[in-house]
């Protein structure tokens, strides 16, 4: 379906005026990154772009049949051949959608893409761009003939073209901003052609290159010396720059500059000490956290009077536990929450820092793993909300605080108390049952809902809550993944339709649970039982004999409904079950067969849509009266070549609705 709506947006794109093509190159070419004249016009945006409900596209008739014939990569070469000459009668707009569709096809011989190279149309030329097997060096020759920007662009962007071209590409007369874009960002440009855009660029073009990943040291080099700030910038954070690249920018007169070379994870010691006593703060403070520091550039940072550099270097994983007995007498709290995100802390320095009155400080200690019990208690009795709420969070938290925290006076600390599942404290963890107890016996909804939720609560709570009747607190234990199959039974018997949608939504449901929904499933339910591919096969069998005939149609459409169910199903006349059936991959090749021949050509449409047709239904339908229908054998991926030569010679004209193609 998706190449179906591709090629009747190329229809659409094709009606529009020659103007119009023009205003959008020109609007495109504004814009200035990353956009070629068409390369959201082809590549990415077709069918977003253009509204196929319009009018313009009910009014315009076009052999369709003979289109999806060419489009189909099973179309042989000599149809292929014969659309694209253009001694053919027909419209010239018609003419260049034959082509488009040849263009198209992945399996487009060299000799007929270098011939639809030479096409003067630029639709034409956009999709052979856009045809990975069809950029042969020969056609990518011949499309370079044009002289069309929007093809120029288009090859620009394509990884796929050798990089010999992409050079070619960037010192052709034809050179659009767009172009040059492109070149920059394609993987597959060679330095040489880096190099001269890096010389010969502009500024967009030389930023797009001096932040690339992997960039070439020559690139590079002559970026460094850019008259830009935010060339230089980016160049020297660049993870590619070389350390002599980097002393030179080290030197920059723009403290920007610097500041990105002191982030660099190549800057060298020696390029760190000459910028540990830089005048800007933050170029210091970049230093202080890059982890290639000395120790002693290190400890001469300690007491700089700026304390977003101490903060950085209070973060910084290779400060010693020295530095930080000393750094954590700092008045700044911002030094110090820094110092207790450290991973490695000694015993006196958390001593120190559970001392301060900063909440921060304190809050971030609660998210720790490595305290003390009495550490964690001293904590959970501490008068602030948002350090007992933190701590609440901690799975590796011991028991002891735990039960002090169940008794807190705030609601939001028994809350994310609830939400957590203790899994980083074995003790805590054993004692999790009677924790997760005192929290539902505190008889709160909004608790029952953090309980009802969490995939850690014990089973025996998950029970309790069963109990109840808060419907809201029910449907959260049906999308707990750790509500046992036992509990989700009796969960099925209730009257609530949602409550059992959601079941039938589980993976791996035991087959009780969907008999104790067959039992009193009224039809919105039946719906979903006979739609569901784990559904047991008696009940798909019981669903089929329904007297409500979208239940028996929504069993047809079953692909795990067995053979004889869908054999019973065919012989019933009525077009909905009919049409389910023709639709189903894995309706058997006879019944299709059938519905082949019914007088109702949806029916044969789907019939021919269908993957699991027979080759010799197809060719059936190959001579259907109904053009739709002949179309639809057209797209088949599995009508074979011979079909396809006689359909691509097919001269109906007619129109298709958009909205019916939507809708399939």
């Amino acid at each position: 379906m998706k190449i179906l709506k591709l090629i009747l947006g190329l229809f659409l794109i094709i009606m529009l005026s020659n103007q119009e093509l023009n205003a959008q190159e020109s609007t495109l070419k504004e814009e200035s990154f990353n956009i070629g004249s068409y390369h959201d016009l082809w590549i990415d945006s077709l069918i977003p772009r253009y509204d196929f409900h319009k009018s313009i596209f009910y009014n315009h008739p076009l052999p369709f049949v003979a289109i999806f014939a060419l489009a189909n990569p099973n179309c042989p070469t000599e149809a292929l051949k014969d659309a694209i000459q253009d001694n053919l009668k027909l419209k010239f707009t018609t003419n260049d959608v034959f082509k488009s569709a040849v263009a198209s096809n992945p399996n487009i011989q060299s000799s007929i893409a270098y011939q639809l190279a030479g096409s003067s149309r630029s639709i034409v030329l956009a999709y052979l761009t856009q045809n990975r097997e069809a950029l042969k060096e020969p056609v990518i020759k011949q499309l370079l003939m044009s002289k069309d920007p929007g093809i120029y662009e288009l090859l620009a962007l394509n990884p796929f073209v050798p990089s010999n071209i992409l050079f070619e590409l960037s010192q052709s007369p034809v050179r659009t901003q767009v172009m040059l874009i492109n070149l920059a960002l394609n993987k597959n440009s060679p330095a040489a052609l880096k190099i001269f855009l890096a010389k010969t660029g502009d500024r967009t073009i030389r930023t797009c290159l001096a932040q690339q990943v992997n960039q070439a040291p020559d690139v590079l080099n002559i970026l460094a010396h850019d008259g830009d700030l935010g060339v230089r910038s980016l160049c020297a954070a660049n993870n590619s720059c070389t350390s002599n690249l980097l002393l030179y920018l080290a030197s920059d007169k723009n403290p920007l500059v610097r500041e990105a070379v002191a982030s660099n994870p190549n800057c060298t010691v020696n390029i760190l000490n000459k910028l540990v006593n830089d005048l800007n703060p933050m170029v210091r403070a970049e230093v202080a956290h890059n982890s290639n520091i000395t120790l002693s550039d290190l400890n001469s940072l300690v007491k700089d009077p700026i304390g977003k550099v101490r903060y950085a270097l209070a973060l910084n994983p290779k400060t010693p536990i020295e530095t930080l007995m000393t750094l954590v007498k700092d008045e700044d709290p911002r030094v110090l929450t820094a110092i207790a995100k450290q991973a490695k802390l000694d015993l006196p320095i958390k001593k120190a820092l559970l001392k301060s009155d900063s909440i921060a400080v304190l809050q971030t200690l609660a998210q720790r793993v490595d305290l003390s019990n009495d550490d964690y208690i001293s904590l959970a009795n501490n008068p602030s909300t948002i350090v007992k709420m933190a701590l609440a969070a901690n799975k590796f938290i011991p028991s002891s605080c735990a039960e002090l925290l169940v008794k807190d006076d705030d609601l939001s600390v028994k809350l994310i108390l609830a939400e957590n599942n203790f899994a980083g404290n074995d003790n805590v963890y054993a004692q999790r049952d009677k924790i997760f107890n005192t929290l539902y016996n505190l008889n709160n909804d909004d608790i029952k809902v953090a309980l009802a939720k969490n995939e850690f609560t014990p089973v025996a709570v998950l029970n309790k809550l069963a109990q109840g009747n808060n419907t809201f607190v029910l449907r959260l234990l049906v999308n707990n993944k750790s509500t046992p199959n036992e509990l989700l039974v009796n969960l099925a018997k209730t009257d609530d339709i949602v409550l059992s949608q959601r079941i039938l939504s589980r993976p791996n449901l035991a087959v009780e649970i969907y008999h104790s929904i067959a039992q009193s499933a009224g039809k919105e339910l039946q719906l979903l039982l006979a739609g569901n591919s784990k559904t047991p096969i008696n009940i798909l069998e019981n669903l089929s004999a329904s007297k409500d005939i979208a239940v028996k149609a929504v069993v047809a459409g079953n692909i795990v409904t067995p053979e004889n169910i869908l054999k019973n199903l065919s012989n019933l006349d009525d077009t909905l079950i009919l049409l389910e059936l023709a639709k189903n991959s894995k309706t058997p090749i006879s019944i299709l067969e059938k519905l082949s021949q019914n007088s109702f050509a949806k029916i044969r449409l789907k019939v021919a849509s269908n993957p699991n047709t027979s080759i010799e239904t197809l060719t059936k339908l190959a001579s259907d009266p109904n053009p739709n229908v002949r179309a639809r054998v057209a797209h088949n991926l599995n009508t074979p070549s011979y079909l396809l030569n006689k359909l691509a010679k097919d001269n109906t004209w007619w129109i298709i609705n958009a909205k019916e193609i939507d809708n399939e």
